[in-house]
C-alpha cells in the first residue's frame, strides 16, 4: 500500500522524496507500506508527554508509526532542521535538506528464503539502491550514515508504548542519514 501524505503544491524536496519512495516500492517488493514525510507527534501518557512519528490519513486523524504488532515492514521520511541554500548565479538556489529515511518490519517477510539475521544485507540493499539506482530523479540523495540499532532508529521518539519484542530479531530496522540537494527548476 502506498500512501500519500501530500496535497496541493509540493516542494521539490517533496518531490523527490515522493519519487523515490515511488521507486523503493517498485525495487523492493517487501515493502508493504511506503510513507512520505512523517510528522514529529506528542500524546500525554499520564503525567509524561511520548514523542512518536504520524502520518496524516486525513480528517484530523493521524497514524502512528512507532514499532508495533504490525510486522509488515514500511517506511517513511524525517525532515531535520536546518535546510541550507546555496546561492547560484542567475538561477535558483540548490536546497539541501537533512533527511532520515526510516524502515522497519519484520526480517523473516523482507528475506522469506533465508531465516538468518539479515539487518546487515537490508541495510546494504537499501544504501546500494539510494547511491545507485536514483540517476532519474529531479536532484540529488547524498547519504551520510546510516544506523541499525534501534535505539538509534528511532531516536527522536519515546519507547514507553512499544513493546521491546518489536525492537528485537525478528523484527528490525534501519535509519539512512543523509541530505536531500534540490533546485527548482525554471
Amino acid at each position: 500500500m502506498n500512501e500519500r501524505n501530500l496535497t496541493g503544491t509540493q516542494s521539490q524536496v517533496e518531490l523527490l522524496i515522493e519519487q523515490v519512495t515511488e521507486k523503493l516500492l517498485a525495487k523492493f517488493s517487501w515493502l508493504n507500506s511506503a510513507h512520505l514525510i512523517a510528522q514529529r507527534m506528542t500524546k500525554k501518557e499520564g503525567q509524561k508527554e511520548v514523542r512518536y512519528p504520524a502520518v496524516f490519513i486525513g480528517s484530523k486523524e493521524y497514524r502512528n508509526l512507532l514499532p508495533s504488532d504490525i510486522d509488515q515492514p514500511y517506511s517513511f521520511w524525517l525532515l531535520h532542521d536546518p535546510a541550507n541554500y546555496t546561492p547560484v548565479a542567475g538561477t535558483e538556489p540548490i536546497t539541501s535538506q537533512p533527511f532520515s529515511l526510516i524502515i522497519w518490519g519484520d526480517i523473516r517477510k523482507i528475506y522469506t528464503q533465508d531465516t538468518r539475521k539479515n539487518q546487515t544485507k537490508l541495510r546494504e540493499d537499501v544504501v546500494s539502491f539510494l547511491n545507485r539506482e536514483l540517476g532519474s530523479i529531479n536532484g540529488k540523495i547524498e547519504i551520510e550514515e546510516s544506523y541499525m540499532e534501534a535505539k538509534n532508529v528511532f531516536e527522536d521518539f519515546d519507547f514507553s508504548e512499544t513493546k521491546n519484542q518489536h525492537l528485537s530479531y525478528p523484527f528490525t530496522g534501519i535509519r539512512i542519514r543523509g541530505t536531500i540537494k534540490t533546485r527548482k527548476a525554471c
